[in-house]
């Protein structure tokens, strides 16, 4: 892609004209379209046009939850199924947990519903409140003795 937008300039297109183009098409997840990606690669559109989560808002505390307990499945733990989950969901006006999304999947499908399940049922403190976007991350990690 950078290329073709050095070509562009190298040819007299104003730089800003061609930022804003490239802009206007990755809002619409076009990019791939025109560019192309090369041979056995791919894009994910739905990232050029999914709101990133919002800094401010996307770090979850602990210290926020009345009760938020994240239970490691049974059957994970005697497979010895161990991975990290990420997750980002949104919380409405009453602190309820809600529109939980994966976002980075264990390779487990067993630790992704885990989470996906139970954090609908957090409880949190008021001031979560109408917070958009929060991401969490968890580790299901086997304890070893050493």
């Amino acid at each position: 892609m950078f290329e073709q937008f050095n070509l562009w300039i190298m040819n007299g297109i104003n730089p800003k004209t061609v930022r804003i183009f490239l802009t206007k098409l990755s809002m619409l997840g076009a990019i791939g379209l025109i560019f192309g990606t090369g041979i056995g690669k791919t894009i994910d559109r739905t990232s050029a046009i999914e709101p990133k989560p919002n800094p401010e808002n996307s770090l979850f505390d602990f210290a926020n939850c009345i009760k938020c307990n994240i239970i490691y499945p049974e059957s994970a733990q005697q497979q010895g199924i161990e991975g990290r989950v990420e997750v980002v969901f949104d919380v409405d006006n009453n602190g309820k947990p809600i529109n939980v999304r994966l976002v980075r999947s264990s390779g487990y499908q067993v630790l992704d519903e885990a989470l996906i399940q139970q954090v609908p049922n957090f409880q949190l403190n008021s001031t979560s409140a109408g917070r958009k976007d929060i991401r969490l991350i968890a580790n299901f990690s086997l304890q070893r003795s050493q």
